[in-house]
């Protein structure tokens, strides 16, 4: 049955039922409308549980003493027992202060304003009798200052959340980048620049140098670049070189403790007309040793252009290069951390 059927058989009002609801007494079903209010069911039960709180109300139980009568919790005789000396020591209160009331009123005193009306019943012998107890805590206070707590504790919720994302985001993403050319990038403290230079490409018609720099509170990368432009004839006594130089990967190296992630480049892959070989580590047989990702050389070559590029890369904190199911996963890598597109250089 609806709310009003449920009033009317128990003659409380619709706040009242409410109340009891809140106060977990009763436990009807029920649905939420758009606006948030809740739409009550009730059955037999909760209607006959409705007339019982409401007849012992009217016999000055307490909330938490029907309760405990409705739950069985403790004796009934003992409820009783309780209810009734409360409501002894209730009387003798309310008939001590309405004969004082009575004997003030009846006096010869002319009671005209509230000083004097105060004044006569201090003057009773009374007592400073005490202050309500609803009046020191009002249901609706109680309800009123768990709201404000808990509306308190969501405020403080949401602005920490915030705080916490803005923090996390400029950690995460608010990094800098930028990138040095020639002696600018020689003179810098990045330690990929130490692994290729000027010695060890050879007699080549030009070079040039770059070095991509990303920094943020959490992160840092360098990636390097020497492109060297050669003649012919130099241009195949390089390529010499660098095969008897330098040891290659001839297969890609995944995560031991992951094995859907790379933390190696291809040992070959290409981008436009420039063919790209990993620099193997001594250490690969062991490869919980190797650097990877943490640090790797590329060598790229340009046979049409006649080109060799030299690449160094370093970041400390990488985990992996890319996943199984990325294939691609160099170019856009080299995009990113050594601000070069080699499908743009002929």
């Amino acid at each position: 049955m609806k709310m009003k059927e449920v009033c009317q058989r128990t003659g409380l009002t619709d706040r009242t039922v409410r109340l009891y609801i809140s106060y977990g007494l009763v436990f009807p079903n029920y649905s939420e409308n758009y606006t948030g209010r809740k739409n009550y069911t009730f059955s037999e039960e909760d209607t006959n549980r409705l007339q019982q709180i409401a007849h012992l109300r009217r016999y000055g139980f307490s909330i938490s003493d029907i309760k405990e009568i409705l739950e069985g919790t403790r004796p009934i005789p003992e409820i009783l027992t309780e209810h009734i000396d409360g409501l002894k020591k209730q009387i003798e209160k309310e008939s001590a202060i309405l004969a004082v009331l009575e004997k003030t009123v009846n006096s010869d005193h002319d009671i005209q304003d509230a000083d004097t009306l105060c004044h006569l019943l201090e003057r009773s012998g009374y007592g400073e009798p005490d202050v309500p107890d609803t009046d020191r805590q009002p249901p609706f206070m109680s309800r009123y200052d768990r709201t404000r707590k808990t509306l308190k504790i969501i405020i403080i919720a949401f602005i920490a959340c915030v705080l916490l994302f803005v923090i996390g985001f400029f950690l995460l993403f608010g990094s800098s980048q930028r990138t040095l050319y020639g002696a600018k990038a020689r003179s810098s403290d990045s330690v990929v620049t130490e692994y290729f230079d000027e010695t060890k490409i050879g007699n080549c018609k030009s070079y040039s140098y770059s070095l991509h720099l990303k920094s943020s509170i959490l992160f840092c990368s360098d990636g390097s670049v020497l492109l060297a432009e050669y003649e012919a004839e130099d241009f195949e006594k390089q390529l010499e070189v660098v095969e008897q130089s330098y040891r290659f990967l001839d297969h890609q190296v995944l995560d031991p403790y992951n094995e859907t992630y790379y933390i190696s480049p291809p040992p070959v892959f290409t981008i436009g007309n420039w063919v790209f070989k990993t620099i193997s580590y001594h250490v690969l047989e062991d490869e919980h040793k190797c650097d990877y990702p943490k640090s790797f050389q590329m060598i790229a070559v340009n046979e049409q252009s006649q080109k060799i590029a030299y690449l160094d890369f370093r970041d400390n904190d990488l985990d992996f290069l890319g996943t199984l199911d990325d294939a691609d996963y160099m170019e856009q890598f080299i995009k990113d951390n050594f601000h070069t597109d080699f499908s743009r250089i002929p």
